[in-house]
């Protein structure tokens, strides 16, 4: 069990806030763990006590989105340092279920359920009673079911619970709390306990039976509810699509109230910074909608770049500096030179492809923040330290010049990074790293080039939220310190 949410419980036991959860009991050392959602009914004239709990136990309300929303649930999301992630709790004030995609039933039976809960001995968290969670179950198949289903099979997921939950309970049990909560779809339920359970079609008569006494329970009939749900369905397929295959800035599943946040994630070679970028988008994309932005050079560009300089490369004498990069030529008094030959010309064609691809990228990031989304960037635009390394502008040195078509050029460049300051990222964490160990890392790059990307990234002033994690510890340590920094600014 993760610690924050074995807090979460205790804390709940110690207020006496009457909950249960109700629901995938079959799986809840699980959800214990984070690996799955955890469904917790609550007693709705405690909420303002609830509320108190869910903030001291640091858990934090997020507002579905409009095809994620469900009447009388709530979702919060918590996090764990120690083990560097997050989970998430749907709490129901009432019974809401039925079709996917829309649960447009629901039921007044929370009282019910919460005066006959049980408590897991292992873990100390009050579960709904085994009769009443079969019971539920039957009625959460049958409502789900749709006309493509009649030929189908029950989920192994579906068979595996129903199976854990009968040796649990006992088909009296069940007749009981049938008897009590429905009336003429209690003698289909009754009819269904003494049957395997293993086909979808065997659940129809109970649907139907459901659907006539429970309509005073929902707003939809038959029709309005195909629909409703088909469309769902269909923006669902879409919208994970996108996510999948195509960077989005629009929100799919659940926002903070707070609204969104860049966070920028800056560091030299080695020091994990791709790694940590990952893990984050991972890790919180689990839940809450997340998305990454690489603001560094793009890797197909610096390959043509690069078959372009050894095309041009003539002489052997041509000086390099310590990117492996062609000097640029000067003039009799030592400033970089005005003549646009054809080494510098490969040169400026590239930094102004980098240059309108970064501007492109952060277009990309504000608005994905506008619209509410955890926005994770790997690297970040910026001019506190030139030279052409770590993310500043490739043609600085052109700069010096009095006048001349690449001063003006290089004057453009200098423009498009220093705009990054105008809209700063929220936040700013900096990965440091003995540079011992970063040439372990990064075998390829320089001792010389590196000190000048450390001390680069030290000078790097962006946002006044910046924090430092040193990314030499232990890999889950490291990705939980920087995880409690994003946590405490969602």
């Amino acid at each position: 069990m993760l610690k924050s949410i074995k807090q979460f419980i205790e804390t709940l036991n110690e207020k006496n806030i009457l909950y249960c959860h109700w629901k995938s009991n079959e799986h809840l050392s699980e959800s214990l763990n984070g690996k799955t959602d955890l469904d917790m009914l609550f007693h709705y004239p405690q909420r303002s006590q609830l509320e108190e709990v869910l903030s001291i136990c640091g858990l934090k309300r997020f507002r579905a989105c409009f095809l994620m929303q469900y009447n009388t649930i709530e979702d919060y999301v918590g996090f764990d340092k120690d083990s560097a992630s997050i989970w998430h709790v749907h709490i129901h004030y009432k019974l809401t279920l039925g079709e996917k995609y829309i649960k447009g039933y629901t039921l007044p039976w929370d009282g019910y359920l919460l005066s006959r809960r049980i408590s897991d001995k292992a873990s100390g968290i009050y579960c709904s009673n085994p009769n009443d969670e079969y019971l539920l179950l039957l009625i959460r198949m049958s409502l789900k079911l749709r006309w493509r289903d009649i030929p189908g099979r029950l989920s192994s997921g579906d068979v595996r619970e129903l199976n854990w939950l009968k040796e649990r309970c006992s088909n009296d049990g069940v007749a009981e709390s049938a008897d009590t909560l429905l009336k003429n779809s209690a003698k289909h339920i009754k009819r269904l306990l003494n049957q395997r359970i293993e086909y979808k079609n065997q659940l129809f008569s109970l649907q139907r039976a459901l659907r006539r006494e429970l309509s005073h329970f929902t707003s939809l009939n038959l029709f309005s509810s195909y629909i409703k749900r088909t469309g769902l369905e269909l923006l669902r397929y879409i919208n994970g699509f996108k996510r999948k295959h195509i960077k989005y800035d629009k929100p799919f599943r659940r926002l903070s109230p707070s609204g969104g946040l860049i966070v920028a994630i800056l560091g030299s070679d080695g020091s994990g910074k791709s790694t940590t970028v990952s893990y984050l988008r991972k890790e919180f994309g689990k839940k809450i909608d997340c998305v990454t932005v690489y603001l560094g050079g793009d890797s197909s560009l610096h390959k043509i770049y690069r078959a372009y300089k050894k095309t041009i490369r003539i002489k052997r004498n041509k000086p390099e500096n310590a990117n492996g990069e062609t000097i640029a030529p000067v003039d009799r008094v030592g400033n970089p030179s005005n003549k646009l030959g054809i080494n510098n010309a490969g040169k400026i064609i590239y930094s102004i492809a980098i240059a309108l691809r970064k501007r492109k990228k952060l277009r990309l990031a504000y608005k994905a923040r506008n619209n509410g989304l955890l926005v994770i960037t790997d690297r970040y635009p910026q001019v506190d330290f030139l030279g052409g390394v770590s993310d500043s502008p490739l043609l600085s040195s052109y700069l010096k010049n009095k006048k001349g078509i690449l001063k003006a050029i290089a004057a453009w460049e200098y423009g498009i990074y220093r705009k990054a300051y105008i809209n700063p990222p929220d936040l700013v964490i900096k990965l440091q790293v003995p540079s011992e160990l970063a040439l372990e890392r990064d075998s390829e790059i320089t001792i010389d080039l590196l000190e000048r990307k450390i001390n680069a990234v030290k000078a790097i002033r962006l946002s006044d939220n910046t924090f430092e994690v040193d990314t030499s510890q232990d890999k889950i340590n490291s990705f939980g310190e920087v995880m409690e920094i994003i946590w405490k600014h969602i």
